[in-house]
């Protein structure tokens, strides 16, 4: 779930701050994620962070075609 968590955009801005969210509930619990001793792109949090950027420009580019309709 961890990985699909980190390779899944979000369709909305909410979703994009909930998965964020969630992930720092996770590690202020105390809880590791997979690999998060790899660095760069075999990194989970870069996985997250890369999947949270690309769902945000979606966005934007969404809103940006509604506003040119």
């Amino acid at each position: 779930a961890d990985w699909r968590l980190a390779t899944t955009p979000p369709t909305t801005l909410a979703g994009v701050a909930a998965v964020l969210r969630f992930a720092n509930e996770i590690e202020e619990g105390g809880m590791e994620w997979p690999n998060t001793d790899a660095v760069g792109p075999e990194g989970w949090h870069y996985q997250l962070r890369a999947t949270m950027a690309a769902a945000i420009e979606a966005l934007i580019k969404a809103q940006a075609g509604k506003a040119v309709a």
